[in-house]
């Protein structure tokens, strides 16, 4: 049996989807795609592909799958950024899908931040980077993903 979705949920997902279709949230996510790709840099370059010390000693985080991560933080965030320029020229449609690309890269290098974060590091102790700051940051970026899509079905009807 299928249930219908009461109206005040529906006027709660509406007003959610509006504020996540809304432009409000692109100078932030300006400044923290900038400090992402500064974390991949400094991760390449100065921190010799180290991993930081809370995934250190996770298993699914060996020395490859580092310089990967730290490579997804420089790709995921620059392509979207790229994408975001070319939204205001004639190659939009292109921007936009750069920008659902960079979104989902850098989602994919969260995701295996918080997955090795919650491998190494055990309950009722050091969790601060699993909770607040990896998953909300996680979360954050898949909400800009689903903005992503929700933008590509517009304009794919459009076309």
């Amino acid at each position: 049996m299928i249930r219908r979705i009461p109206p005040v949920s529906r006027s709660l997902i509406k007003r959610f989807f509006v504020a996540v279709d809304s432009e409000g949230v692109a100078l932030f996510q300006w400044l923290f795609y900038v400090l992402f790709i500064m974390v991949g840099v400094y991760g390449l370059v100065i921190a010799n592909s180290q991993p930081p010390l809370s995934v250190k000693y996770a298993g699914p985080m060996a020395a490859m799958n580092i310089t990967l991560w730290y490579w997804l933080h420089i790709a995921g965030p620059g392509t979207c950024l790229i994408g975001k320029l070319l939204t205001r020229t004639k190659s939009a449609y292109a921007g936009m899908w750069l920008q659902l690309g960079g979104d989902l890269g850098l989602a994919l290098a969260l995701a295996a931040y918080n997955t090795a974060t919650y491998h190494s590091e055990s309950w009722g102790r050091g969790m601060y980077g699993a909770f607040p700051l990896g998953t909300a940051t996680f979360l954050s970026v898949v909400i800009l993903t689903v903005r992503d899509v929700r933008r590509m079905r517009v304009v794919e009807r459009l076309k």
